[in-house]
């Protein structure tokens, strides 16, 4: 619980790489952070990084399932 959860991704790949992320809080905490802190490279400061999405959940699965398509159909040539 001391960690905050802090992690780094990286794509190494030239591909889109989409990720979730869903966490649950502990039923004893009541504080609830909107937000995530990240550090700021350029500054060296720490700044807060408000998610917002700009898809709905079924237009998201959609298009995630539509690129797994055309990938597999890809595969099929190599």
């Amino acid at each position: 619980p001391d960690n905050y959860q802090v992690h780094q991704l990286h794509n190494k790949s030239n591909r889109v790489c989409v990720t979730i992320q869903c966490y649950q809080y502990a039923s004893e905490d009541r504080a609830h952070d909107e937000y995530f802190k990240y550090l700021n490279s350029n500054t060296g400061r720490k700044e807060s990084f408000y998610p917002d999405s700009d898809w709905d959940f079924v237009s998201f699965r959609n298009k995630v399932r539509e690129e797994w398509n055309i990938h597999l159909k890809e595969l099929e040539w190599e």
